[in-house]
């Protein structure tokens, strides 16, 4: 998922201007952060296991932290093409933006 991110990010720098692209990564940045850290990062410290083969842990874990990465203020100063790549995966949880 990040070097997708990465990716984007090269993409999308050649058609915007230099100062409004680094403000967007910043954001893109801070809500992967936000899922990653805040959400799978705090079940992993409090002992849990996340097992990717049990399909229940997995739409638990990922539903929560893209509910949660969505809820945050960072959400909303995100680039559009983060946003839409974000959307799309928290749909395959059943997660509405």
């Amino acid at each position: 998922m990040i070097t997708e991110i990465l990716n984007m990010k090269v993409k999308r720098a050649k058609h915007t201007d230099c100062k409004s692209a680094r403000a967007s990564y910043r954001y893109d940045f801070i809500s992967l952060m936000v899922h990653e850290r805040k959400y799978h990062g705090a079940r992993y410290l409090r002992g849990e296991i996340y097992d990717d083969r049990n399909k229940e842990i997995v739409r638990l874990w990922e539903s929560e932290a893209y509910r949660g990465q969505m809820n945050h203020s960072s959400w909303s100063k995100t680039s559009p093409a983060f946003r839409t790549h974000i959307e799309r995966n928290a749909g395959k949880y059943n997660v509405d933006p």
